[in-house]
């Protein structure tokens, strides 16, 4: 469903005038049909903003209610459509792009949806001898979690995943556009559950102390090596995936947030410091306002001074970067933080960091660079930085409710995903024993090290 952008009761709370998200400027009139669950739906002709749509309710209410209404006879069967499940697929993922292209939800979200849909369901339906829409019985899914298991789906969390992606394809367009029988409509439980236990519901594994700084630098010298590459591109680049990488380990953010984020959306704060000599001197903090997320609340974040400074860096970086090209172009508001110079800082793509970090990741693995989280046998993700941040904040002492306000989670996520922390780092406290100073580092040995 396209999120509003406005919307408001009208006529005694009769009705409701709004506007969509995607489109401000285009404003709609909405009111329930007398006796039944259903809404009649009417543009508002030349109207671009709220009180115009308002001023116009009434007239288009008393036009609506002259107007004849469509009777379907109960007695008569509509013809259904004959469409294959292959050409439902194809029409309802074509949708979904739209949706992405408005903002609705990332494009990772649709990755997720296409190889469900276009591959693992049609390979399945086939299998099954379900060609078209109408052939789909109310058992046709039962058998599609063993199908999977022998396809090389090992995970329940996944197939929990897949099952949901198939689930919103039937009941938001096979069913709407009455493209099943009524058999499938009135079937309440088409898609089989999958009981998922507790202790497999993990969260990207967070980095290690050492594997984080193992890659930061790894960054920061891909970053040296690109300033002077023949393509200036190259060094941009390099710049901004460091600072989007910092930025993410200290904020706790998630990376389709990130990625999101306006230079409008930043503010800097001098909170000073105290130096040894009894003197004040400047020390900034980075606050990032987070329009949409996830959850759909905004929220600010507030960052340390490793951000700000990587930020203040950034801003700097951009406008100097542009100068050298000789364009007349400086940084605006509107402006996406982690966007291309080169293409009116529209944001990258998702995809482009997630391969950066692929392979810096592949890089230092083949090395024998990164010790892994050791309760963990995942590789780490762009969200390991956020689940290192999260992680961080809990085992100092920071409530939990707190960290699932500034992350955007609920209480019950950080608690489901985040109860198993590195228990090694609780040593001190579990066993009450004092093993020296924050400094001392203890030697962890493996059975086989007995």
């Amino acid at each position: 469903m396209p999120a509003y952008y406005q919307k408001e009761a009208v006529l005694d709370g009769r009705a409701s005038v709004f506007a969509y998200e995607r489109d401000p400027s285009s404003w709609y009139f909405k009111q329930l049909i007398p006796g039944t669950k259903k809404y009649r739906t009417k543009k508002i002709q030349g109207a671009t903003t709220l009180e115009q749509a308002k001023s116009q309710a009434l007239d288009i209410a008393l036009g609506l209610r002259d107007e004849p209404q469509k009777v379907v006879s109960q007695t008569s069967k509509t013809r259904m459509k004959r469409t294959t499940v292959e050409e439902a697929v194809i029409t309802f993922l074509s949708k979904q792009r739209d949706l992405v292209e408005t903002g609705e939800f990332e494009e990772s979200t649709f990755k997720s949806k296409t190889i469900t849909l276009k591959t693992h369901l049609l390979n399945y339906l086939a299998s099954e001898g379900v060609v078209y829409t109408k052939d789909l019985k109310h058992d046709s899914i039962d058998a599609y979690p063993v199908w999977r298991k022998r396809n090389g789906c090992s995970s329940k969390l996944t197939l929990q995943k897949e099952l949901g992606r198939i689930k919103e394809f039937i009941n938001n367009y096979l069913i709407r556009n009455k493209l099943v029988t009524d058999e499938v409509v009135l079937e309440k439980q088409i898609i089989p559950k999958v009981k998922v236990r507790k202790d497999e519901l993990t969260a990207n594994p967070s980095l290690t102390a050492e594997d984080w700084l193992v890659f930061n630098r790894r960054i920061r010298d891909k970053e040296k090596s690109t300033r002077f590459s023949t393509d200036p591109r190259h060094n941009y680049f390099s710049v901004c995936f460091w600072t989007f990488t910092m930025t993410l380990r200290h904020s706790g953010c998630r990376p389709c947030e990130l990625m999101k984020l306006q230079f409008r959306d930043i503010q800097f704060e001098n909170i000073g410091r105290k130096t040894s000599r009894g003197t004040i001197e400047d020390m900034y903090v980075a606050h990032l306002f987070i329009r949409k997320s996830k959850t759909g609340a905004a929220r600010t974040v507030p960052t340390n001074k490793n951000v700000a400074r990587r930020l203040m860096f950034w801003i700097a970086f951009v406008n100097a970067w542009w100068v050298k090209q000789k364009w007349t172009r400086k940084i605006e508001p509107m402006d996406y933080v982690f966007g291309r110079a080169n293409n009116n800082m529209q944001p990258y793509h998702y995809s482009v960091f997630e391969r950066e970090w692929r392979t810096t990741r592949n890089y230092l693995t083949h090395r024998n660079m990164l010790q892994g989280n050791p309760f963990s046998d995942d590789p780490y993700t762009l969200y390991s930085l956020r689940s290192t941040y999260i992680e961080n904040q809990l085992l100092n002492g920071v409530d939990i409710h707190t960290v699932a306000r500034v992350c955007g989670h609920s209480v019950a996520v950080l608690e489901r995903y985040y109860e198993r922390m590195d228990i090694k780092r609780r040593t001190r406290e579990l066993t009450h024993l004092d093993f020296g100073n924050n400094k001392d580092r203890l030697k962890m040995l493996s059975p086989f090290d007995m």
